[in-house]
């Protein structure tokens, strides 16, 4: 997850952990920007998942260093798909996200292709951009704005290519590219299980890792 507003990310994956049967500690995420050591990868071999876990939130001006190490990690280790659960600020919804699933999703694969190859729920909704915004607002969700940068740089071009890579210590090439999905639910401060929950649900109808949830 991101550490995001309402700390929804970190709580579904705890719901996932809690209820994924066989899933067991691979180690722990050690890098200079967790402050202290607050991270965490859980394997469940029979669902083929690994699930990150974060506890706190990236020392101040380390996030790039950490996206950037974080992501050479996951090439190397040779994972599959990425998903990342996070949540947005409810404060800054634009008037069509007011009512309505406060879900939302995006993919890292400018030409929409990725949703058919991962699978993607057809009813689910594209986090939307607002008029005169050439990028969706990430306001509340943590790492999420830098790990979406980093993600991008392979798929831009020109200019576009250009301010993104001055963002990210690590400018990724097509061939070091990895495609990603990004879950999102709208929430503000406060007790948010209810929100986890809700976030743990749409996962696991998309990816079937849990086949009892529990809380933890």
């Amino acid at each position: 997850p991101t550490v995001s507003i309402g700390n929804v990310g970190q709580l579904a994956i705890d719901l996932l952990l809690a209820s994924s049967t066989g899933t067991e500690k691979y180690g722990d995420l050690a890098h200079p920007a967790l402050i202290p050591l607050v991270g965490s990868v859980h394997v469940n071999e029979k669902s083929k998942v690994a699930f990150v876990q974060l506890r706190s939130d990236i020392a101040k001006g380390r996030e790039r260093e950490f996206v950037d190490d974080f992501m050479d990690w996951f090439k190397r280790s040779e994972f599959g798909d990425l998903v990342i659960l996070s949540s947005l600020d409810a404060v800054e919804r634009g008037e069509s996200q007011l009512s309505g699933s406060q879900f939302r999703y995006l993919t890292t694969n400018p030409k929409g292709s990725l949703a058919k190859e991962f699978g993607l729920k057809e009813d689910w909704l594209t986090l939307e951009k607002r008029p005169g915004e050439q990028e969706p607002r990430l306001y509340g969700s943590g790492l999420a704005k830098q790990l979406l940068q980093n993600l991008l740089s392979p798929f831009l071009q020109g200019k576009k290519k250009e301010n993104v890579c001055k963002k990210t210590l690590h400018c990724r090439s097509q061939d070091d590219a990895v495609e990603a999905v990004f879950l999102f639910v709208f929430c503000t401060e406060g007790d948010n299980l209810n929100i986890a929950t809700y976030l743990t649900d749409i996962f696991n109808q998309w990816k079937g890792s849990v086949s009892n949830k529990k809380l933890p």
